[in-house]
């Protein structure tokens, strides 16, 4: 060790202090460098692949009632929509015509759909693709959008209870078909229509009982073809921009809810029609 007074010794091989901590600072700096991260390289035809696979949900159980209604509060803490948005004026629909379709929910039901919580609806018959308005009681609360239509397999009922939010066993039906719901649009205001004295899954929009629709009685509706093992929740989750909020109160008794009622046939007159069971 040298004695105070005495010369530092310089580096040998005749290098010099300065070329020393030079070479001594390359040296930590590749200590410090991580190795190189591979990242998988991603092609279009990769993401449009992944765009195109249907909505497999895993085979969970979906929230309890309890669940339910605290998911619900904080959507409307929020303001509603993903971000805390409201409702626009632009995107509230128009109100509905004569002899336009509404599909007959449950309160309970209604109101997951309206707050984006149930985006399949289970019915025992094949429904036509396109615009439905979402009824309930005697008033139109909302329109959604059809968007596929297939049946369900009890592989499907368990894989999905998330999408449908059916919490006891696969409906009674002779034959189950999924909705594929999605644009569901909140109405700010209920709007009233005459129902028959028969509760039905299905009417059309009538303002009284000498309503006359605009639609001829004679016209049927064709119904695309109905793929037996084409899911029918591959459409997108994503729905339109809309008030979240309900106007229906959560209705309790969700835990079990199980539709057992048929589909009816077009009702074009006022002729009761057997009361479905629930």
């Amino acid at each position: 060790m040298p004695i105070a007074g005495d010369s530092m010794p310089l580096p040998s091989n005749g290098h010099s202090l300065a070329d020393a901590f030079k070479k001594a600072s390359h040296g930590a700096e590749r200590t410090l460098q991580p190795a190189s991260t591979k990242f998988p390289k991603i092609s279009e035809e990769d993401e449009t692949t992944a765009a195109t696979v249907p909505d497999t949900l895993p085979k969970t159980t979906p929230a309890s009632s309890a669940n339910d209604r605290r998911e619900l509060q904080d959507r409307k803490n929020d303001g509603g929509a993903p971000g805390g948005e409201g409702t626009d004026p632009d995107t509230q629909p128009r109100l509905p015509a004569d002899g336009e379709r509404i599909m007959v929910m449950k309160e309970a039901w209604l109101q997951l759909v309206l707050n984006h919580l149930k985006t399949v609806e289970l019915r025992g018959a094949p429904a036509p693709l396109g615009s439905t308005w979402l009824g309930c009681n005697g008033q139109v609360h909302g329109i959604a959008t059809i968007a596929s239509c297939a049946l369900v397999t009890r592989e499907d009922f368990e894989a999905t209870r998330t999408q449908h939010r059916h919490l006891g066993d696969m409906p009674r039906f002779k034959k189950t078909y999924a909705l594929a719901l999605m644009d569901v649009i909140p109405l700010r205001t209920c709007v009233d229509y005459y129902r028959l004295p028969a509760s039905q899954p299905w009417t059309i929009f009538r303002t009284g009982p000498d309503t006359v629709t605009t639609r001829s009685a004679g016209r049927k509706r064709t119904l695309d073809p109905v793929q037996d093992s084409a899911p029918a929740w591959d459409a997108p989750p994503q729905v339109g921009a809309g008030n979240l909020t309900s106007p229906l109160p959560l209705a309790s008794g969700t835990d079990d809810m199980e539709e057992l009622s048929t589909i009816a046939e077009e009702h074009e007159t006022d002729k009761p029609t057997e009361e479905a069971n629930d």
